[in-house]
């Protein structure tokens, strides 16, 4: 039985259904118990106002009634690639080419953030996405250097505000700009380290030819609603080549290729 305070009733919302008319969704009422949709019916309010009872109810009246008429109801969207080390970059730059933004907005070229700073920008973000409807996100961003106190911050951040995130720490054994065509004969070998700064590199991290991905996270990844989530990993590599993923279930490759990729349900190329 469902307590009154934990349940909400939307009332008079146009629903969107993929399956249905969606130039012009029918309106509907939507009863949600604790963190089920529990009933999503066109006649549901006026039948609980003539005194009906709903299962999920369980006889008390709805903890919190929201009137949506002229409104649209959609289900939470998902953001699958989504970089949180990016949120404080906004504006910082004009309209630059591709090269001079690998030279300045990756984290290997700016200094190690401060965790207060990553806490403000994790939030940032997440408010922005729950703002626009987004409920869900997958957050392949860069903590560099790595540092496992680091992750705890970020994870601690999205628990705490409540959306569900997929972690998939983005790792790289080469630096942004040295993708830049022709970088190696344009750009002297002295100069380049100091352009483009330290790649942060997958060996670096674990310390091995090969690469144990289930090392890379201290702990369970945390949802909104308190569970767990796979972990994940945004490897820029060019070849992933004998990468041993345990008991990992989903891999989210950037680039490269993984016909190598050993034990993995989900490979994803994004």
């Amino acid at each position: 039985m469902a307590e009154a305070e934990q349940t909400l009733l939307i009332k008079g919302g146009k629903v969107y259904d993929h399956t249905g008319d969606t130039d012009s969704p029918a309106a509907a009422d939507v009863l949600i118990a604790g963190d089920t949709i529990a009933a999503v019916e066109p006649d549901l309010t006026a039948r609980i106002e003539a005194g009906e009872t709903h299962p999920a109810l369980g006889g008390a009246p709805p903890g919190r009634v929201i009137h949506a008429d002229d409104r649209l109801l959609v289900p939470g969207f998902v953001n699958a690639h989504y970089h949180s080390h990016d949120v404080l970059l906004k504006g910082c730059f004009e309209t630059i080419h591709r090269e001079a933004w690998l030279l300045n907005s990756l984290p290997p070229n700016y200094p190690q953030r401060s965790r207060e700073e990553l806490r403000a920008r994790t939030l940032l973000g997440a408010l922005e996405c729950l703002r626009s409807g987004i409920t869900t996100v997958q957050d392949m961003c860069t903590v560099y250097p790595f540092d496992e106190g680091d992750i705890d911050v970020i994870l601690d951040a999205y628990d705490e505000i409540g959306i569900r995130c997929v972690f998939a720490p983005q790792i790289a054994d080469v630096q942004g700009a040295a993708l830049t065509p022709f970088w190696d004969e344009v750009v002297p070998a002295e100069y380049q380290s100091w352009l483009t700064g330290p790649a942060g590199g997958l060996e670096d991290i674990v310390g091995a030819d090969h690469i144990v991905v289930e090392d890379l996270l201290p702990g369970s990844v945390a949802s909104g609603q308190g569970g767990q989530m796979d972990h994940q990993v945004h490897a820029f590599k060019g070849g992933l080549d004998g990468l041993q993923v345990g008991d990992v279930r989903q891999v989210a490759l950037h680039a490269g290729h993984f016909a190598a990729v050993q034990g993995a349900e989900f490979v994803a190329v994004l």
